[in-house]
């Protein structure tokens, strides 16, 4: 279990229980994050996700983190949840997502973003990539070592 939230830092230091213990990571992320720390955070957990060897990946689908809205400050675009798509659809498990937040015009188009990546289908989005500031970098590796991250 990864879980991504913005300055969410009262779970950072759980890691797991029993035969779960060690695979579960709480990495809060600074406010004006952009798909580098979105993209970085899931690049990190790869080689753990491989060594655990999942049947099934459960993607919590959150769109509050889009660069349009306006219940977070965090900086995602559709590129970036293509790209996340494209990782997740690498690891070779089964997924499958469920629907949470999102609160702008453009959910449908996250939606079919990540969905295109999640299936291995051509990149739907015109979006760039966003990428955050050096200290919301900072910030983010401060909590992914405390996270156990290192």
């Amino acid at each position: 279990y990864s879980s991504s939230s913005q300055d969410f830092d009262r779970t950072v230091d759980r890691h797991g229980t029993g035969a779960g213990e060690g695979f579960t990571y709480n990495v809060p992320v600074p406010a004006g994050s952009g798909d580098d720390v979105l993209l970085e955070f899931l690049h990190h957990f790869v080689p753990r996700i491989r060594r655990f060897t999942p049947d099934y990946i459960g993607i919590s689908a959150g769109f509050d983190g889009y660069r349009k809205d306006s219940l977070l400050n965090l900086n995602y675009s559709q590129q970036g949840y293509y790209r996340f798509g494209t990782v997740v659809h690498s690891l070779g498990a089964k997924t499958f997502g469920l629907l949470e937040g999102g609160y702008h015009r453009d959910i449908v188009a996250c939606i079919r973003a990540l969905v295109a990546g999640l299936n291995g289908a051509e990149d739907p989005t015109d979006q760039e990539a966003t990428g955050s500031g050096e200290q919301v970098l900072e910030k983010f590796h401060t909590s992914l070592q405390r996270a156990g991250g290192n």
